[in-house]
């Protein structure tokens, strides 16, 4: 089956070239590292990102195809089928058949793919074959699974299609960069020019501020020059030699402050001319990008038909705002996110006739989509009068996947409820199904828009509906942003995550809870300590402070110095979910943009108390063991002991612990289960079996999270069994204040 729409044949030939690409990368990195979760969600999210744009497309082939593809990965990350060479043949195969069903949906031309046949034989056990050498399976770093895809040919071009050995992408589609139109006086320009052309603009703009502080600097020298005329002036003379020298040296300060004038009144023209071409030509490139919003919500109206028809619903979809226009990479990086939210209110959010009807609703339920300019920011809104959210199954799955404890439940507001949703790997289905059931669309959702320095917003109504709220900078080349002063480095917040700055002191600071809170506007916020979160040193005498929104939830962060706000060229990092990338300043100083939704949910664990007493004297002294294999995670929990005030001391393994522990002496160990050389399980065995630590705390820290898994722990002897994806709630401090 062809595409029949010429433009969305185009977009689909680039993105699923690329996506089938990442996923050959991927496949080649997991047969040399099979058990890295971290690679395995990147190559399911790619092939989860894939399958939705078939769907929306009518290409069901790819889109079983990548289904069962997810599959796969999922008894995988699961551990229910293990990565082997026959899984990963299985895979391959997979995944050479959608090449050419990709090039059967552009071209027309029918790919001979029996589709039932092929779906049968993934489904069966895989067949096992003979192991190759170590050496076989390249090592391949798969890239983040929020796709940029290829800018498409103007006109789709046939791709043959793969025999084995695969052709390489860029065999794919060749396009010419710039093709002349011959009935008219324009030419198309291949998107990446653009891209790379407006990338030089944001360096321009960054000169440009540097010229602005050569200009200060000469202002600077004037002032010097100025200063030594009036003390040259006051000197007295003693002989008349000595006063006609004075008068030469005058003459010649009189020289140089007359040429320094003139270059200063050169520097200050110059650059403001500079700085007024570098603003028109940054404009005017930016227009040439902007695209209609149009063209990417003619994709929802056929989705929102084929899964309304599956799922028994009748819906509406009301679009408004398709003239708005946006960058054309922006566009393309939001797409994902709002398959993932429309998809998510056709199963999640609207009910059926019949439940709608017995609520006194009309039987047909409606979904906007709507797109605004607001100032410089682009806000996405997407709303469904279904039922809203479920905020008691909320829960509940949150207590299932230890994501939550029922007593922190109990506490938490409506909004950070809702906000569960966003975790990772957070579904209240139960099965699995072609829309949901895995967990991962709205973790990727509010991943994406990050990306983007934007934030997403969600409002529920019981029985009224649910609207996702994204807003994201309108242009993708330069930031706004709030520059602060912590620990001697320089920090940068995107102002769409900032809602004020403020002064405090300990006169306005309000205990609630057994928390530091700033009485704003009448309602209590929550502050938490910036140089903490970052690593840093806590200053008791911070005063400034920075207010973040996300979700109707606000966090003070106290810091050192605001420095105020500028517009940077940022390159985007991923390090870590905290640091979304990293600029130069005009005065060479390097900058980190800081994520403001991750320093929102990292803040519960950083409380700050600026002229009170901190509740950390139970941690002083205490020595604790931390044995876990994964760097990131070792250091992500290292980071959460030492801010609480424990000294801690890391290995990588049960069995390096095991040896740390026959010569040191700690008060508590902390440990991951699943290890090299010796589990968590093997080593609280062991530890439980020496008199000295029969009594000392163990906790053991997992993913392993099923209610077997805890009881083997306990039976162990463990003190505590957490889940990991709950220690940032502070789980993991509270258990061990309470055991020590």
């Amino acid at each position: 089956m062809r595409i029949d729409d010429e433009e969305l044949r185009g977009i689909f030939q680039a993105e699923g070239g690329e996506s089938l690409e990442k996923l050959e990368q991927g496949l080649l990195a997991l047969e040399a590292r099979p058990d890295d979760s971290e690679l395995i969600e990147s190559v399911f999210r790619v092939a989860h990102s894939l399958k939705g744009s078939a769907g929306m497309l009518g290409v069901s082939s790819i889109e079983l195809l990548a289904h069962q593809f997810e599959d796969i990965l999922d008894n995988a990350r699961r551990g229910r089928s293990p990565l082997t060479s026959a899984v990963a043949d299985q895979l391959y195969q997979a995944l050479d058949s959608m090449r050419a069903l990709l090039n059967e949906a552009i071209t027309g031309q029918s790919s001979g793919i029996d589709l039932r046949a092929l779906l049968e034989s993934l489904k069966a056990p895989p067949i096992p074959r003979a192991p190759k050498p170590a050496s076989a399976a390249p090592k391949v770093e798969v890239p983040p699974p929020v796709v940029e895809a290829t800018p498409p040919p103007p006109n789709p071009v046939p791709v043959a299609a793969p025999t084995p050995p695969p052709p390489t992408p860029s065999a794919a589609v060749e396009t010419p960069s710039v093709r002349v139109e011959p009935s008219s006086h324009t030419i198309r320009v291949d998107t990446q020019r653009l891209d790379r052309l407006l990338e030089k603009v944001g360096d321009l703009v960054v000169t440009t501020a540097r010229a602005g502080l050569r200009q200060s600097e000469v202002e600077r020298l004037r002032e010097l020059l100025e200063q030594w005329q009036r003390e040259w002036r006051i000197r007295s003379s003693v002989s008349p030699a000595e006063e006609q020298e004075r008068q030469r040296d005058g003459l010649r300060l009189a020289q140089f402050g007359d040429a320094l004038e003139v270059l200063a009144r050169n520097l200050e023209d110059d650059h403001a001319r500079l700085a007024g071409i570098t603003d028109q030509l940054r404009d005017e490139i930016q227009e040439v990008r902007l695209l209609p919003l149009s063209g990417t919500f003619n994709l929802f109206p056929r989705l929102v038909r084929d899964l309304a028809q599956q799922e028994g619903k009748e819906i509406s979809l009301v679009l408004e705002g398709g003239e708005t226009t946006a960058d054309r990479r922006l566009l393309e990086s939001l797409k994902d996110p709002l398959v993932h939210l429309m998809r998510n209110a056709i199963d999640h959010g609207v009910e059926r006739p019949e439940a709608r009807r017995a609520a006194g609703k009309p039987g047909q339920a409606s979904i906007h989509l709507r797109a605004s300019r607001q100032a410089t920011m682009l806000q996405l809104e997407l709303s469904d009068d279904g039922a809203g959210l479920d905020l008691a199954a909320i829960s509940r799955r949150a207590v299932e996947q230890g994501l939550r404890t029922s007593e922190q439940l109990s506490r938490a507001s409506a909004a950070e409820i809702s906000s569960l949703i966003f975790a990772p790997g957070f579904s209240t289905r139960t099965q699995v199904s072609d829309l949901s059931g895995r967990g991962t669309g709205l973790d990727a959702v509010r991943t994406s828009v990050e990306a983007l320095n934007g934030t997403v917003e969600l409002e529920s109504r019981p029985g009224a509906g649910t609207t996702f709220r994204l807003r994201v900078p309108l242009t993708v080349s330069t930031t706004s942003v709030m520059v602060c002063r912590e620990g001697g480095h320089l920090y940068a917040i995107p102002l769409a995550g900032v809602d004020r700055t403020v002064d405090v002191d300990a006169t306005g600071i309000l205990p609630v809870e057994g928390r530091a809170n700033l009485d704003l506007d009448g309602a209590p916020v929550p502050l938490s300590s910036l140089a903490v979160i970052l690593g840093h040193a806590d200053s008791p005498t911070s005063t400034a402070c920075v207010i973040l929104r996300e979700q109707n939830r606000r966090c003070g962060f106290v810091t050192r110095q605001l420095i105020g706000v500028m517009e940077l060229v940022v390159k985007p990092l991923q390090e870590s979910p905290l640091v979304l990338g990293a600029s130069i300043l005009p005065e060479g100083s390097i900058c980190l943009l800081l994520n403001p939704g991750e320093l929102l949910r990292r803040s519960r664990d950083h409380a700050f108390s600026l002229g009170l007493n901190r509740e950390t004297a139970p941690a002083l002294g205490k020595r604790i063991l931390l044995a876990e294999d994964s760097p990131t995670m070792r250091n992500f929990e290292r980071k959460i002991l030492e801010a609480a005030g424990y000294s801690v001391q890391m290995t990588r393994d049960g069995q390096e612990a095991w040896e740390r522990l026959q010569g040191e002496a700690f008060d508590a160990v902390v440990s991951d289960i699943e290890m090299p050389h010796l589990s968590g399980l093997e080593l609280t065995r062991r530890l439980r079996g020496l008199a000295r630590y029969s009594e000392v705390p163990i906790i053991l820290v997992t993913s392993l999270s099923s209610d077997s898994d805890r009881q083997a722990g306990l039976e162990a002897g463990a003190s505590a069994y957490l889940s990991k994806s709950s220690i940032e709630s502070g789980s993991l401090i509270r258990c061990l204040e309470r055991l020590l």
